[in-house]
């Protein structure tokens, strides 16, 4: 009955909520990749003024 569904959907939400935070997390990797990356280049492109 409805005790039944509520559990199921109570599950589904701790799911969902888990993934968020998997997906934050990922996030944050992703734009640390980014910011390393952007940092590379830039130091490329001043030692390349430099030469």
């Amino acid at each position: 009955g409805l005790e039944v569904e509520r559990a199921e959907l109570e599950a589904d939400a701790a799911r969902v909520a888990e993934l968020e935070a998997r997906a934050a997390e990922d996030l944050a990797e992703v734009r640390g990749l980014l910011a390393t990356i952007s940092l590379q280049i830039a130091q490329a492109e001043e030692h390349k003024d430099g030469l």
